[in-house]
């Protein structure tokens, strides 16, 4: 599963979640690997697809909140 889409990528979040509820901490869980592959999927979606926010932008929403 590639994850060229926004909804590739919200299929691999669902699957990677229902993973974690399966494998839990277990590194020798047979899953595990199948985990750790798609979690590395969906970090290079998120680095093409998905801006950072900047440390700017994190004090400007700090700001908005408390105002």
């Amino acid at each position: 599963m590639l994850t060229h889409t926004e909804q590739d990528y919200t299929q691999a979040v669902a699957l990677l979640d229902s993973l974690i509820d399966i494998v839990g901490e277990n590194e020798k869980h047979p899953l595990a690997s199948l985990m750790e592959l798609i979690g590395v999927l969906i970090e290079q979606y998120e680095n093409a697809y998905i801006p950072e926010i900047t440390d700017n932008e994190k004090r400007i929403r700090r700001i908005s909140c408390t105002v």
